[in-house]
């Protein structure tokens, strides 16, 4: 089992992508909300990964999200 965080802080992100694209990978990205998790978005994140080498996730701040009372669901 690998100690790696999968989990980057956005401040980091740059220096990741720097790095990948330097040893030749191709990056994607999907963003949204993802609260709460459905098989919907594991699809999406699964044909993404197969658009490039790495697929970061970027996830839409707590505070900017409205979808409701009691949502999200889950905080950052």
């Amino acid at each position: 089992m690998s100690t790696h965080s999968k989990i980057i802080p956005f401040a980091e992100i740059p220096e990741v992508i720097r790095k990948e694209k330097e040893m030749g990978n191709k990056i994607v990205q999907c963003h949204g909300t993802f609260d709460l998790i459905h098989p919907g978005h594991v699809i999406h994140f699964e044909e993404s990964k197969g658009m490039g080498d790495v697929l970061i996730v970027t996830v839409t701040g707590e505070k900017f999200v409205n979808k409701g009372p009691g949502r999200p669901y889950f905080n950052d």
